[in-house]
């Protein structure tokens, strides 16, 4: 029956699969198209017969793994948007899952598709950062104010504030700069983040780069080289609208820095594509693109971003009693 199934899903060009509802309630997949499979970037021995907690694991596999609960308790069909961890990537998904009952009421099955909308949701994501961003620097403003005692969350405001144009236009912005000098406040300027939303629309120069290439995941990297996903980047415009960001990312923050605001490095690595340990070094080339001087740069990965985490006590300069990993060059960088 399952093998019928299967096959006549084969012919359907979108992502379908089927979990059965076991005696207890348990919904195990039990068919996976090809058009599901080539989407997740899974086999049938992975897939089958396992719920989405066993595939997914930790909170991605949790949350899928509820919604199938809660249409079988329902017995109504549903529609849902949820992160996943597809390809090793997050991406999102929405999902119709419909119940399939027995003579007696009861769900024996579910049916359900999905389609990516990873693009619309970093399009709404985007809205959403344009509409809340003057609340946000009306937040910054009070807390500097008052509160300069909670560095972390003032990076995390003026993060995004570095993407708005400092250029003085009678708006208070030249304002908010004396405001941030004056007051002490660190900036995280985060630019790869902006360069891990579009980069992937093509091939990066950094995947030739044998210091990536050494520690990268091989099956992420075939993964971002996949044409289809490239394509959908390439066409995405939230993907292009981060450009421009970057570059006005940049111009902001050699303005920021000039006026002396103290700047410490970060990343936003961590994520797949985001790649942990080379990005920080890619920041810093980016740092000094956007007119820091490399002496500027080193102080913001060190004592500034040590200082700016309240760590300055433990951690930034090489000095007794101190934690540190240094390099000895031959030069002075």
């Amino acid at each position: 029956m399952h093998d019928q199934m299967t096959e006549l899903l084969n012919h359907v060009a979108a992502p379908v699969f089927v979990l059965d509802v076991t005696a207890d309630g348990t919904p195990v997949y039990s068919v996976f198209n090809d058009y599901a499979m080539k989407t997740a970037a899974m086999t049938a021995e992975t897939i089958l017969g396992r719920t989405a907690k066993e595939i997914y694991g930790g909170r991605f596999g949790e949350m899928a793994y509820q919604r199938h609960l809660e249409v079988i308790a329902s017995g109504k069909t549903s529609t849902y948007e949820l992160e996943l961890p597809l390809r090793g990537i997050p991406c999102w998904v929405r999902t119709t899952l419909k119940p399939v009952t027995d003579a007696q009421g009861r769900v024996v099955q579910l049916i359900g598709t999905s389609i990516d909308i990873t693009a619309e949701q970093q399009a709404r994501e985007m809205q959403a950062s344009f509409r809340t961003i003057t609340g946000e620097m009306e937040q910054f403003v009070s807390l500097a104010a008052h509160d300069l005692r909670a560095p972390m969350r003032n990076v995390k405001f003026l993060a995004e504030m570095l993407r708005e144009d400092f250029l003085d236009q009678g708006d208070g912005k030249v304002e908010l700069i004396d405001l941030l000098e004056s007051r002490d406040v660190c900036l995280s300027p985060t630019l790869t983040r902006e360069v891990s939303t579009f980069v992937y629309e093509g091939t990066p120069d950094f995947f030739e780069d044998p210091f990536f290439t050494s520690e990268a995941d091989p099956e992420v990297i075939a993964e971002l080289l996949n044409p289809g996903r490239q394509a959908e980047i390439a066409s995405s415009r939230a993907a292009q609208a981060y450009k421009t960001a970057l570059e006005v990312a940049k111009q902001n923050l050699e303005t920021l820095a000039r006026a002396g605001v103290r700047i410490a490095m970060g990343t936003d690595s961590g994520p797949p594509a985001r790649f942990q340990g080379y990005f920080e070094h890619l920041e810093m080339e980016m740092m000094q693109d956007s007119g820091l001087q490399p002496e500027q740069v080193l102080i913001a990965a060190t004592r500034d971003g040590a200082a700016c985490v309240g760590l300055s006590e433990e951690l930034g300069t090489l000095e007794a009693g101190k934690w540190a990993d240094f390099v000895v060059l031959e030069k002075d960088p």
